[in-house]
């Protein structure tokens, strides 16, 4: 795999997106998760390779992959880490106007990464989401839809998050301010994410830290629902599950929810314990998949066609 030295000069010029490609759950779906990000990049990007733990099967598939492509800058970790540690280790080293997390299980779609840098270019703000989807077997729907146009208020010294207000009339246009998104996929300028850069080691609950702390600065967030991205959930496989059980650590989680409610006086807490007790069943030995010999998962999902 290509390193940062391996990056010419007139690449790194080009460059304007930087991407970072960490690992949320599970390791099987990063090869098509990066053959669309290769296939449907329509903007010049650097992408950041944060390895924390890829199984040497699939890494070896991602690596002839990438074989021969030098705008990658390779990040390697002797352990298993969070999202959060994973754009720890990025973002200083982000040349790029923009980053644009997508997780190791996101497919993007066609003009994906120039219709959320149009979205920047016409509302100066600092963070955007796109329209995420979740997809499992054959079944695919618009994730957390309902919690998109919640609000954050601050109420006595509190804070009150995912706070619902009444329907509008009409329905919200594509594109508009929102204060709540999923870290999924995000984009967002460098230097917002300097500004909110270290990032808690937290396995749950990220995207309210993230949320609350871009309104605490003042930031701005759109949504732009013309961006497509999906997520796969499980099942897993065999070699996912190591990590998978790290990832989905219910003491940990529980410090997790700890953390933010405390960093940032929320009162009532949202909590997803329970989310993470049913989601972190699909590790018991008989929900997981036997290994491939091809050891990633095929792109069954036509781009073209959702």
């Amino acid at each position: 795999m290509a390193a940062s030295g391996d990056r010419t000069l007139s690449e790194m010029e080009r460059s304007n997106v930087g991407i970072a490609f960490i690992v949320r759950e599970k390791f099987g779906w990063a090869l098509a998760a990066l053959k669309r990000i290769y296939q449907f990049g329509d903007t010049p990007f650097t992408l950041y390779f944060v390895d924390c733990g890829y199984p040497i099967v699939v890494r070896r598939e991602i690596d002839a992959f990438l074989a021969g492509r030098t705008n990658i800058v390779h990040i390697p970790a002797e352990r298993f880490l969070f999202p959060n540690e994973s754009l720890n280790l990025i973002i200083p080293r982000v040349q790029e106007d923009y980053l644009c997390i997508i997780q190791n299980d996101v497919l993007i779609e066609p003009s994906y990464m120039s219709a959320m840098l149009a979205t920047f270019g016409e509302y100066a703000c600092d963070m955007v989401w796109p329209m995420t989807f979740e997809l499992q077997g054959s079944m695919r729907k618009p994730h957390r839809d309902e919690f998109t146009d919640t609000q954050i208020r601050e109420v006595d010294g509190r804070l009150l998050v995912q706070v619902r207000e009444p329907p509008p009339a009409v329905p919200p246009p594509p594109v508009r301010p929102i204060q709540h998104f999923e870290l999924h996929t995000l984009m967002m300028t460098t230097r917002a994410a300097n500004l909110v850069w270290p990032f808690p080691a937290i396995n749950s609950r990220e995207h309210i830290d993230l949320a609350v702390h871009a309104f605490r600065r003042g930031m701005t967030v759109y949504v732009n629902e013309n961006a497509c991205a999906s997520y796969v959930l499980p099942p897993i496989r065999e070699y996912d599950q190591a990590f998978f059980r790290f990832r989905w650590d219910l003491p940990v989680a529980r410090g997790s929810h700890v953390c933010v409610a405390r960093r940032w006086n929320i009162n009532p807490f949202p909590g997803s314990l329970y989310f993470v007790k049913q989601h972190s069943g699909y590790a018991a030995p008989d929900r997981v998949l036997r290994d491939r010999p091809e050891a990633c998962e095929p792109d069954i999902y036509a781009a073209e066609s959702v």
